[in-house]
């Protein structure tokens, strides 16, 4: 990666200092422009059991005053008490701390309103989904490997809150991606990943990143990826339903004509389960891809009989 682009404030500070004092000379400065040079790195906590106990908290309180309002319309309803007009709220004829009026028109909906206000906002938090496991654990190398003094110990550690992290700006990513990403930079079954494709798919970094050289952060080239991704489906799909028909065309056994349409719908199927999301989709995709290959044996037996 090229050298990275340094402020004209740090210009006489070297890189030793740099390294010796990142507390310093790195800090929140430079963590927060490469936090937000990449959507994949701008991971917070949701703090869910805060926000359940506040969510808890406020439910109560107006539950409370739901109670009182409940026992002011029961006790003004009581045939002991003289006759209260309790079907106008323009008449309301009691004043005070049994004012209905005042807790129907003052009190509760400042409460109604904060409390809405605060489900709606947490709900639009929770609906973004939990981060990949890939963005978590670069944001936690940057923080303990690359830079492990540059943050406070103490407030580094939101980064190891696995099950309460959300992703601010979630990137969309297509099943191709996913795999071109796995092969590129490393997954799990190749951790290194390939070097020449981890470069071709890579960008330069934002010129507002300060950092030291050899910080080896990849940024993703996102377009080149999707539209790589989008010719291997392409080509990957018309492979599926153009190898049937040049393999069963050579082939005149039942036997080895069958087991060229099962391998083919096993492939078909486990491509599907890997790239959907959702495994019934993938059942009825296969069921008509096998349809039509059963179309494609039919075909073949009449022109062998």
């Amino acid at each position: 990666m090229d050298s990275p682009h340094r402020p004209s404030s740090a210009e006489s500070v070297s890189l030793k200092e740099e390294k010796e004092k990142p507390w310093k000379y790195i800090g929140y400065k430079v963590f927060s422009r490469w936090v937000a040079s990449d959507p994949s790195f701008f991971v917070l906590r949701r703090f869910g059991t805060l926000n359940a106990r506040v969510a808890l908290s406020l439910q109560d309180e107006i539950a409370q005053l739901e109670e009182k309002l409940d026992y002011m319309d029961k006790k003004y309803s009581d045939r002991e008490i003289p006759d209260a007009h309790n079907g106008t709220f323009r008449d309301e004829p009691f004043t005070g701390d049994d004012d209905r009026q005042a807790l129907v028109r003052d009190v509760l909906p400042g409460k109604l309103a904060k409390y809405n206000s605060f489900l709606n906002g947490y709900s639009q938090l929770v609906s973004r989904g939990s981060c990949k496991p890939d963005d978590v654990a670069s944001v936690r190398r940057w923080l303990r490997i690359i830079r492990p003094t540059a943050i406070d110990i103490r407030e580094s550690e939101y980064i190891d809150h696995d099950d309460d992290l959300v992703s601010i700006h979630p990137k969309t990513r297509s099943p191709g991606r996913n795999f071109l990403e796995n092969v590129a930079f490393g997954g799990r079954l190749n951790p290194w990943g390939i070097p020449w494709l981890k470069e071709w798919f890579s960008r330069q970094a934002p010129k507002d990143i300060i950092s030291l050289k050899n910080e080896e952060t990849v940024w993703p080239n996102d377009q080149r990826m999707e539209k790589v991704s989008s010719v291997l489906i392409s080509v990957v799909g018309i492979a599926m339903l153009i190898g049937p028909i040049w393999g069963l065309a050579y082939i005149r056994r039942m036997e080895y004509r069958l087991a060229v349409i099962s391998g083919f719908i096993v492939v078909f199927f486990v491509v599907l389960a890997i790239t959907r999301s959702r495994l019934y989709e993938a059942l009825a995709a296969t069921a008509a891809y096998s349809a039509v290959l059963v179309v494609f044996l039919q075909a073949g037996v009449g022109r062998s009989t």
